[in-house]
């Protein structure tokens, strides 16, 4: 499902937005100041700021429900992952290092995009006692990068040229 190149591509290049929805099907959404896909590449972690996303966090814990989309500024290539049975805790000191490291990276991609090194970092540098951090294993990945594969399973081939997706 994963190849190393798009592992270190999610884990060096991309940012990520996640979304869950209540009991009643109300969606809700936030923005991750991290993310990252473990070695394992089913196992997906993100950091968000408690403070603006109490519903998102709410909706994880309440349905434990949720979609990660790693998305790289510059290329465009996004990936969606999904999956169920996920669980919330609060960063603590032993997630710091990653942290910072994400940030440098976040600096360095956005900096492609010609957006200032302040502006990333007063977006992405957050203290780690404000952030929780969802963790769930992805059961389904899809491509969400714009063209003829966007929506399709990853590893699905692209539909032919003149075929209706």
């Amino acid at each position: 499902m994963i190849d190393d190149a798009l592992l270190a591509k999610i884990n060096q290049h991309c940012d990520v937005v996640l979304s869950s929805a209540s009991a009643a099907g109300v969606p809700s959404l936030c923005w991750g100041m991290a993310g990252r896909l473990l070695d394992d590449r089913r196992t997906v972690e993100a950091w968000v700021r408690e403070d603006q996303a109490r519903q998102f966090l709410a909706d994880v814990r309440a349905t434990g429900r949720v979609a990660a989309v790693f998305s790289e500024p510059y290329t465009s290539v996004a990936v969606q992952m999904k999956g169920s049975g996920a669980s919330v805790r609060a960063a603590t000191r032993d997630d710091e290092a990653f942290l910072r490291h994400h940030v440098g990276n976040m600096v360095r991609e956005l900096a492609l995009l010609y957006i200032p090194e302040q502006f990333a970092r007063n977006f992405f540098e957050q203290p780690w006692t404000a952030l929780a951090v969802v963790r769930f294993e992805a059961a389904d990945a899809f491509v969400q990068t714009p063209g003829p594969r966007a929506g399709q399973p990853l590893g699905a081939r692209a539909p032919e040229a003149g075929r209706a997706a």
